[in-house]
Order: structure tokens, then C-alpha cells, then sequence
């Protein structure tokens, strides 16, 4: 199995054992059994914890004996459904089954009951070692719902116990528990379980994101990626988002927006080095799959959910940007407002607010548009629009031509003039002032 020293996951299994685990090839592994301490005609369960410590899907088989016989030898005195689960693990994967058992109310009481459990390790592929051993840094489980958080924190409070025997093919855990006297309870479910409790799309750390899908990105995802597709993919959702907020585009509005949107993407896809006056350097994808991510580093907000999204699917690098449009949407408008707002102080030495209130704008923005609130022209208009007039010029598709364009907003402009306020009258200044300068680029004028 190849090793690799740079990369380690967070050790999730560890910081719920406290370390204690068993590493099986590429698989690591704590069992436990709940309660430990049974009631006589009660159910309980057997839980192993897996943790992979691979970059490769592995698959695992599971098989659990219950004692054959109780401490006075009564035979069938524990009870289960099921002796054996298989389970298939992603990438870095950190979940457990659970394997209900029962045991009848005249079962004796003793401490000295054992579980064995065997198992059995198969990766698809050739490993990299992306976990530690004997574990890692613990994890950041900020961006993980409540209830995996509630689950983790339960099985914290539980006691891993177990002897391994080890074999050429497969290992035997025994996991020691004790019955105490009790009677008949609820007839429980006893059909086996898979939780998951932690995935890549879980953590946050873009190098080790990049650094596993980074062939994937190099050979299928930059060569489908362009101006052109992206805009066509985003030029339909961004109809349907604005209609579901109570606006409905007119269709050059919407092609100005997803030009914008559109336009954010090809900056991280460059086809030449040539620098751009209006913006300050991006991360160029292509250098960043070649040489790595440097310290300090900071990917757009679009690329880093997409990047996640195709952890769990790879699939959708085969089609970046309908990936894009359905699946970073939100987080490339905040990106595309961000960069519009830049775009129109530089060109027009109007000062829109701070970095920060931009940032803060785009996120209300893309709230908005994904809880359907009602919108008005101003969240249409500005900054989206107003950019996409900026840079139409340099995303134009076959057959299109930029007056024909700059007629169309500008007739779209005039129709929502019914819609002027006090409040949006800067919109509109804003608008005329960035159409007749690009009217005054091409030498043209209504």
C-alpha cells in the first residue's frame, strides 16, 4: 500500500474511543456493546465503529456469534435476526453498524458473556494511506448537522473493550459484556444498521479535497468547463430562481446575469495569462492542479462546493456546469456579486460599500433566492446586471452581437422604469452611464 506522509484526515474514530482502535489494512475499527451491562430479557446491540484510513472505497464483511450457551448451559439464550452485514465505506468514511441482538428473561446472570465478531477487509483499488495509524488531528465537526453531532456525542460516553485474534484472512474481535437479572421487555427491532457519521463532503480542508480529486479535475472536469457551456446551463436555472422569487426576468435580463455568473467561472479557467485591469489576479485552476495549493490560498465559493459535490459523485465532473448551475449556484452568486460590485466602482469610481458589506449583501442575496422571497429590481439590477453590461463584450456566443445585446438591456431598462423610485433611481444612473459607455467603446450610439 503506498503511504503518504502530507495528508492526514481528521481521526474521527479516535476522538470518539480516546484512541483506542484496531487497524485492520486500511480499516480501523472499535467495537463496543450497548449496554454493556444487559438486563435478562432485555435487547441490546453490538456496535463497531469503522473508520477508513484509505483514499479507496472499501468494502467490509461483518459476521457476529452470540454465546452459544448462557452460564447454567442453556443453549438459545441470545437471539438475533441477522449474523452478518456487509458494508461499503467511501473515501476517508467514518460511520458503524449496529447489530441488534436479545437475550430471554431466564437467561443466567454472569460477566463473562463474549461477542465475536469476524471481519473481513477488501479494497477496490490501490490505497493511499490518508489517516494515520495511530490517528490524527481530532475533528471539526462545524459544518455537520445536529443530529450526526448528537450521535457522536453519545457514542463518546460508551466503553470500547475488546481482544483481537488475528488470522491470515480475516481477525476475531471478542467483546466481553454481562447479564443481570431482569424480565421479558419490548420485542425489539432486529434488523442491522449502517450510520454514517462523517464523509469528505464533511471536511473542510480544500488541499486534501483537491490533492484526491485532483485527476479527476485535470482530465474530465477543465476540459467540459467553458464560458459557453457554464452560460448555458446558468442561464436556465437563473430564470427558474428569479421567477420562484416572485421576479420573472425578461430574457435579456437573464442573460446578463448568467453572463456575469458565467464570466466569474472562465476567470479561474484562463485560456491565456493576459491580465485584466478591472480585476485583480484569481486562482488560475489549471496552474493550481499542476503545482498544488499554496499556504493562504482561497478558492471561489463555487469551485469549493463543487469540489465537495464531486467527492460524494464523481460524476459530475463529466458535466461541470450543469453541476455548477444546480449545485453551486448560491455560492456562485455571492462570488458573482462580489466581483460585480469591484467591476462597477472601478469602472465608474462610484463607491458601493465595503468588501464586507458586499459579502454580506451577496449571502442576504442568495438567501433570498433560495427561501423564494420576493425580490425587487434593485436585487435584479445591482450589482448582476449592472456587471453583466461590464463584461458582456468579452463572453459574447456565436452569433451574437453586443449592440444587438446593449439594445436589448437598454429596452429592458426602459420598460421597468415604472418600477423607479427614489430608493433604486441610482440603478438607473448607474445602467445608462455603463450602456453608453460601452455604446462609446464600439463606436456606437442610438
Amino acid at each position: 500500500m503506498a503511504e503518504n506522509t502530507t495528508l492526514n484526515y481528521p481521526d474521527v474514530l479516535g476522538y470518539i474511543t480516546g484512541g483506542d482502535r484496531i487497524n485492520m489494512g486500511v480499516l480501523q475499527v472499535a467495537p463496543t456493546v450497548r449496554p454493556r451491562v444487559i438486563h435478562a430479557g432485555r435487547p441490546f446491540e453490538v456496535i463497531v465503529l469503522m473508520q477508513n484510513a484509505s483514499d479507496s472505497d472499501v468494502d467490509v464483511i461483518v459476521a457476529f456469534d452470540l454465546p452459544e450457551k448462557d452460564a447454567n448451559g442453556q443453549t438459545e439464550r441470545f437471539i438475533t435476526n441477522h449474523h452478518r452485514i456487509e458494508v461499503g465505506l467511501h473515501p476517508a468514511e467514518v460511520g458503524y453498524v449496529t447489530l441488534p441482538a436479545t437475550c430471554l428473561p431466564d437467561t443466567a446472570v454472569s460477566d463473562r458473556y463474549k461477542v465475536s465478531l469476524q471481519m473481513s477487509v477488501k479494497t477496490l483499488k490501490k490505497p493511499t494511506r490518508v489517516r494515520d495509524a495511530e490517528g490524527g488531528d481530532p475533528p471539526d465537526f462545524t459544518f455537520i448537522g445536529p443530529q450526526r453531532r448528537e450521535l457522536i456525542a453519545t457514542l463518546r460516553k460508551l466503553k470500547f473493550a475488546y481482544h483481537v485474534k488475528r488470522g491470515l484472512r480475516s481477525s476475531t474481535l471478542e467483546v466481553p459484556f454481562s447479564v443481570m437479572g431482569g424480565k421479558l421487555g419490548k420485542i425489539p427491532d432486529l434488523h442491522p444498521n449502517w450510520v454514517r457519521l462523517w464523509t469528505l463532503k464533511d471536511y473542510k480542508d480544500d488541499r486534501i479535497l483537491l490533492e484526491q480529486n485532483k485527476d479527476l479535475l485535470r482530465n474530465e472536469l477543465l476540459p467540459a468547463l467553458n464560458h459557453e457551456t457554464a452560460y448555458r446551463s446558468l442561464m436556465i436555472v437563473t430564470d427558474t430562481n428569479f421567477s420562484a422569487a416572485q421576479y420573472p426576468l425578461k430574457r435579456i435580463e437573464a442573460s446578463f446575469i448568467a453572463k456575469m455568473m458565467a464570466f466569474v467561472i472562465s476567470l479561474s479557467i484562463p485560456t491565456s495569462d493576459d491580465a485584466d485591469v478591472l480585476v485583480e489576479k484569481d486562482v488560475n485552476l489549471h496552474v493550481l492542479l499542476e503545482k498544488g495549493m499554496s499556504p493562504g490560498t482561497v478558492l471561489p465559493r463555487w469551485f469549493t462546493r463543487l469540489l465537495r459535490e464531486i467527492t460524494q459523485n464523481n460524476r459530475i465532473a463529466k458535466q461541470p456546469a450543469e453541476g455548477i448551475a444546480h449545485l453551486a449556484y448560491e455560492e456562485l452568486l455571492q462570488d458573482s456579486v462580489e466581483r460585480s460590485f469591484k467591476m462597477i466602482a472601478t469602472v465608474t469610481g462610484e463607491s458601493l460599500g465595503t468588501e464586507e458589506e458586499a459579502r454580506q449583501y451577496g449571502q442576504q442575496l442568495a438567501n433570498r433566492l433560495s427561501n423564494k422571497e420576493p425580490l425587487s429590481l434593485i436585487d435584479v439590477y445591482m450589482p448582476l446586471i449592472l456587471g453583466g453590461i461590464i463584461i458582456a463584450d468579452r463572453l459574447l456566443l456565436p452569433g451574437e452581437n453586443i449592440n444587438v445585446l446593449l439594445d436589448g438591456i437598454s429596452d429592458a431598462l426602459q420598460a421597468r422604469r415604472n418600477e423607479q423610485t427614489a430608493d433604486n433611481e441610482l440603478v438607473f444612473t448607474l445602467a445608462d452611464t455603463l450602456i453608453d459607455r460601452a455604446r462609446f467603446k464600439y463606436g456606437y450610439r442610438q
